[in-house]
């Protein structure tokens, strides 16, 4: 992972309490020879970055087993927000693309129109289940490689995000999940991740 200077690359590699894969390669969408491999990573900071002056940029198991310290219906508009900024990227929308030779094979950009789609298949999903497979199951996952290499229309592409976001807007009063996240055990569990990485360093 990339880090802006050797101290923070050394906090973060001594202090990471988790550390994915994320981008097409986790989702099973990604093309031979067309995507390289993402990682974002979670860091608890030490104590002068967070109660003196210094800055750090960079922010387990655990977390991913409690989904339910964060996770609520509010999930479900964040996907409706990334889902129409990938459906404004496809539609030309914004100023640049940068992935004119898409257009000019397929006449639309099909990895917008497939993370338009794909955004609508997760959200669902965890607004469903309160969690995200991955990789994306069938039959959506071949669905959306095919979508990626043209083998669907735009405007398949469209139809299927449309009803997808139509079934997520749906569920953002239907959904199990909370209506809000738990602040006060959000609060609880961040504070005690802090204490136990200060009081026993991370060593790798």
């Amino acid at each position: 992972m990339k880090h802006s200077s050797p101290q923070f690359a050394a906090i973060a590699e001594r202090s990471t309490i988790l550390r994915v894969q994320v981008g097409s390669g986790v989702h099973g969408t990604a093309i031979q020879g067309q995507d390289d491999r993402d990682e974002m990573g979670i860091c608890v900071e030490p104590p002068e970055y967070v109660v003196g002056l210094e800055r750090f940029d960079d922010l387990g198991r655990e977390l991913r087993a409690k989904p339910e310290i964060v996770l609520s219906r509010q999930a479900g508009m964040r996907f409706i927000g990334y889902l129409r900024s990938q459906r404004a990227g496809m539609l030309g929308h914004r100023k640049h693309t940068n992935r004119p030779e898409l257009i000019e094979k397929y006449g639309f950009d099909a990895k917008y129109a497939m993370h338009m789609v794909r955004l609508g298949v997760q959200g669902v999903e965890l607004l469903e289940t309160g969690r995200i497979t991955l990789p994306i199951p069938e039959p959506w996952l071949a669905w959306l490689r095919d979508l990626r290499q043209g083998k669907h229309t735009k405007d398949e592409a469209l139809a299927a995000a449309d009803e997808l976001e139509a079934e997520l807007e749906k569920l953002i009063t239907t959904s199990p999940l909370p209506e809000r996240p738990d602040r006060d055990l959000a609060n609880a569990w961040l504070r005690q991740a802090y204490q136990r990485v200060w009081s026993s360093p991370i060593t790798r």
